[in-house]
């Protein structure tokens, strides 16, 4: 398990198109590299190796607060490859995620996850995670 570099883009490539399916296909290693680089001041992408390949992700983004000017943590992403499930690697990302947004001063960490995928919903229970609030989103059509 370690902080993914730019280095780490053509192992992560895999992972992220099933992970990201269609908005991933026509993106190669050097936009990964190109992406990691670009996000790497908030977003925190952990990687889990299993046999010294990769197996698994986990986006950790750490902002501070306004109101409280302590870190806010949000855990954007945790996926692990179909053919490594069940072997504890979910819970060592989210392990490796909390340590980190701990040690970077956050007291509580938020993630989102889908209401209808009842799997990762059950996961995250067994984890200690409860339901805090109500995401909702919109999408940004760009304008003229």
């Amino acid at each position: 398990m370690h902080v993914a570099s730019p280095a780490d883009a053509e192992g992560l490539l895999p992972l992220f198109r099933d992970f990201y399916g269609k908005h991933l296909e026509s993106k190669g290693v050097a936009s990964i590299r190109r992406n990691l680089e670009t996000a790497a001041s908030v977003d925190t992408v952990l990687l889990a190796l299993a046999d010294g390949s990769p197996a698994g992700f986990a986006s950790l983004r750490l902002l501070p607060q306004i109101e409280t000017g302590r870190t806010h943590a949000e855990l954007s992403d945790l996926f692990v490859d179909a053919g490594h499930r069940r072997r504890g690697i979910g819970r060592q990302l989210m392990q490796a995620a909390e340590d980190l947004a701990r040690k970077r001063g956050a007291s509580r960490i938020v993630l989102t996850v889908g209401a209808d995928n009842r799997r990762a919903r059950a996961f995250y229970r067994a984890l200690g995670y409860r339901d805090f609030g109500v995401a909702t989103a919109k999408r940004l059509e760009a304008r003229p």
